[in-house]
């Protein structure tokens, strides 16, 4: 197990939840088990420390850890792995992804996945996941670029800030 802080990125109406590793700046996606946010009353966008295990080797390469119990920082490290009460994380000094993306979109019109990636210096999936979490709380907005008229998956995704951004496409 792997002790690291986590901030919650969405809650499912079963009460399941995923969230981000803000401790180590990889923001891999982490599951969390309906008990443990309902137990510990875990809320979206608070960060809390955790302890991780590898997720199920099926889901892990989207999802690679899941939180098996929460840890309290004013106790021994013995008696913490056993506390239940969600302990927030100091905030990071840094910007969070979610932060650095809107930074980039803000300063270009618009934006492919693979180029988000690339600006922030991570992998393609978590650039993905923040930008579909981004898009999902109404914060950007994206367009499906499809490369054949009989293509059932887009080529590509494009992200902006506003959908003013794209108006300019296809114009001569």
């Amino acid at each position: 197990m792997t002790q690291a802080t986590i901030k919650i990125t969405n809650r499912l109406p079963t009460d399941t939840g995923f969230a981000i590793r803000v401790d180590d700046s990889s923001f891999a996606q982490t599951f969390v088990p309906s008990h443990i946010m309902r137990g510990a009353g875990l809320e979206v966008g608070c960060e809390y420390n955790v302890m991780l295990a590898d997720n199920n080797a099926h889901l892990a390469a989207a999802t690679p850890w899941r939180v098996s119990q929460m840890v309290g920082t004013d106790q021994p490290e013995a008696e913490a792995a056993v506390t239940h009460a969600p302990v927030e994380a100091p905030a990071p000094a840094t910007p969070s992804i979610d932060d650095k993306i809107i930074e980039e979109l803000a300063e270009y019109d618009f934006l492919s996945t693979g180029e988000v990636a690339s600006c922030l210096g991570v992998e393609v999936g978590v650039a993905r996941d923040r930008l579909l979490a981004l898009f999902n709380a109404g914060k950007i907005v994206t367009a499906s670029v499809y490369g054949r008229p009989n293509m059932k998956r887009a080529s590509m995704a494009l992200w902006a800030m506003s959908i003013d951004s794209f108006g300019g496409l296809g114009e001569e």
